[in-house]
Formats: C-alpha cells, structure tokens, sequence
C-alpha cells in the first residue's frame, strides 16, 4: 500500500494514503501532553497503527495515557495503556499474521505484550534484569523469535509470546557485556573495572588506545579492578576482556 504516516518524536501525527502527496492530520485530542517515539504497522494491514507516547518524562499524571491503537488508518484511537508500568515506550514491534492485534513494546522499565486474549499488557521480561530500558525490539519471522537491545545490558532474544512449550520471556542472552561494568565513565583516570560473572574468574583483561596500542593488561583478572590511567592523554580507551571463550569491549573516556 501507499500508506504512510509521519509523527515520531513530535506532538503532530499525520496520515496520507498517496505516498506523502497530500496529508490530514490525525492527531486525537485524547493524548497525553507528550511526544510520540514510536509508530508501528498491521504488516499486512495499514489501518492497523499503534503509537507509544514519552509519558514518563513529561508528565506523570498522563500515566494512564501512553499508549494506543487504531483500526481505521487514525480516525479513531483507542487507549490500550493498561497493564503498562510509569515509564516512556520506546519502541513497538508487530508480528505477522497477526489476527489477535498482537502487539510487543520496548520501555524505560522493560518489555510487555498485549493481544485480544490478554486485553491489557502483560510482563515480557524472562530472564532480562527487572527496571532495564529496552530500546529497540525487531521480530524474526522466520525463526519466531523476538530480538530485544537494551540500554547497557546487552542483546537479548526469547521466542514470541505465543510459541509452545517454552511460554512467554527472554529465553537466550546473545551478548553479556551487561556483565561488563567500567565506572565511572567518563573518569578522570582512575576508575573500576568489574565482571559479574563470578563462576569465571582468572580472565584476562587489557585497554587500549584507539589505534591498538596497549596501555594496560591484567592476565589474571579475578572479577574486579581499580585502575588508574590518569597518566594517560584524554580521550576514548577500549576495554576488552577475555575468558577463552569470548571476548567483549566496553568504552572508557579519560577527561581532565
């Protein structure tokens, strides 16, 4: 279809039918005072629209208002909050073949699902750490799998909500270097290095400059480090660490 609509990260939403030739504005006096981060489509039907709202960071008493939906290409709008925690939705991810208006969302306090058997927002989570902002979802469709980055705690996958056998949640972490904390960062040069992980001990640790000159090691890492780099020029270091393995890195930045 030609249909499109144009509204993340303003207080406008428009619609047009005719790839952007003409537009009306569909923006409802029922939202919240707050700007729309996200907008997601039916895959197979465009008058199928959600939108999540920053509710959260602008006014608290619009929490009951963040989140809604449409059948009719936003003529109309349905507020689908409920089951939603005090937090801004950062993204939505609508998966195909979508006859129960299925629909995921990403916020500042984690993931959650709703459908027409739920009919409110249930809790997504699984194995990902309670409160952690999820910033991007993107579903596979191929393998029935719903892929979750996070703000600092890495890349996470689970099989959709309603997959057998294994039920709802983050069933796989892909990438650990949430397990990875360098603090503070930005520092002045002296800072901690820890890993989480305390089944792992004796690994192997070092930073380097960005064009790959070593400027410390540490090749028995016992999980935790005070380092001190203040002789060192300001600017970006990478931490790599190393089990045997994997290898993950996270960024430092030196200031004065």
């Amino acid at each position: 279809t030609r249909d499109s609509t144009a509204g993340p990260f303003s207080r406008q939403l428009w619609h047009s039918t005719n790839g952007g030739q003409t537009w009306r504005n569909v923006w409802s006096t029922t939202f919240p005072q707050g700007v729309i981060l996200d907008i997601a489509f039916h895959p197979s039907d465009p008058t199928k629209m959600w939108i999540g709202m920053s509710v959260g960071f602008t006014n608290n008493a619009d929490q009951a208002r963040k989140m809604f939906y449409s059948s009719d290409a936003g003529n109309t709008w349905t507020n689908i909050t409920e089951g939603l925690p005090a937090a801004p939705i950062f993204t939505i991810a609508v998966p195909a073949n979508n006859s129960d208006t299925a629909v995921y969302v990403g916020s500042a306090a984690g993931a959650f699902y709703r459908d027409n058997k739920t009919n409110k927002f249930v809790e997504f989570q699984g194995g990902i750490p309670r409160g952690v902002m999820i910033t991007d979802l993107k579903i596979h469709e191929g393998t029935k799998k719903i892929y979750a980055g996070t703000y600092g705690r890495g890349l996470w996958r689970a099989n959709l909500y309603d997959q057998p056998y294994e039920g709802p949640g983050v069933t796989a972490l892909i990438n650990r270097s949430g397990l990875l904390n360098v603090y503070p960062n930005p520092s002045n040069g002296v800072f901690r290095i820890e890993w989480d992980d305390k089944q792992e001990v004796n690994q192997e640790l070092s930073i380097t400059d960005l064009v790959g000159k070593i400027v410390y090691t540490n090749k028995a890492f016992s999980g935790r480090a005070n380092v001190d780099l203040s002789h060192l020029a300001r600017g970006i270091y990478i931490v790599k660490f190393a089990n045997g393995s994997e290898v993950l890195t996270k960024k430092i930045t030196l200031v004065r």
